[in-house]
C-alpha cells in the first residue's frame, strides 16, 4: 500500500477514484469531478438510401439507387449524445446451401467527420457505402432477408445494446 503526504495528511492509496475525490475536497472543488457511470446506449439505428429508410421494407434489386447510409445514435442514460466510440454493424445475409450459418459482413460507423459522417462529436455515427460493398445493395446480392445488427463499441471492446434493421430483397 502506498502513502501520499498532502498538507501534513497521510493518505493510503485506495484507488484512483478515491484519490481524485480526496484531491478535489482538499482543493475545495467538490463539484469539479464527475464520474460517468452510465453505459452508452443506441437510441436509433437505420439504413437509408436517398433519405428513404429501408427498415422493414421489401425492395427489388436495382431499386433505391444511390449511396447506402448506415446511421446510429449513441446516448447516455439522460439522452445526451455520446462520442468517442464506434458503432459496429454486422450484416446477416440469406443462408447458404447445406444449412451453414449465414455469412456475415462487418463494418463500423464513425462520429468523426469521416466515412460519410457530416458532423463530428454529435453522437450520430455514420458510414456511407458509396461503393455498395455491404448488405442487400452489394453487387450480386442474393434475394432473401438481410438483417443489420447495430451495436456501440468502446475502445476496450465493451458493447452497448443492439438494435436491428431488416430488409427483404426480391429479384
Amino acid at each position: 500500500m502506498r502513502s501520499i503526504v498532502k498538507s501534513g495528511m497521510v493518505v493510503r492509496s485506495m484507488g484512483i477514484l478515491a484519490l481524485l475525490v480526496l484531491a478535489s475536497m482538499l482543493l475545495g472543488c467538490e463539484d469539479s469531478i464527475q464520474v460517468q457511470t452510465a453505459a452508452p446506449a443506441l437510441s436509433d439505428a437505420k439504413v437509408t438510401v436517398a433519405g428513404q429508410s429501408l427498415d422493414g421494407l421489401t425492395i427489388h434489386q436495382g431499386e433505391y439507387e444511390g449511396v447506402v447510409r448506415y446511421e446510429a445514435r449513441l446516448v447516455d442514460a439522460q439522452g445526451v449524445p455520446m462520442s468517442g466510440y464506434r458503432v459496429r454493424v454486422q450484416v446477416e445475409k440469406p443462408g447458404m446451401m447445406g444449412g451453414m450459418h449465414p455469412p456475415m459482413d462487418e463494418f463500423y460507423c464513425y462520429d468523426d467527420s469521416t466515412h460519410g459522417d457530416p458532423m463530428p462529436g454529435d453522437g450520430i455515427y455514420c458510414y456511407a457505402d458509396s461503393s455498395r460493398e455491404y448488405g442487400c445493395h452489394r453487387a450480386g446480392a442474393q434475394p432473401g432477408g438481410y438483417h443489420y445488427d447495430f451495436c456501440g463499441v468502446d475502445g476496450h471492446g465493451h458493447e452497448s445494446n443492439h438494435m436491428g434493421v431488416s430488409v427483404s430483397l426480391q429479384r
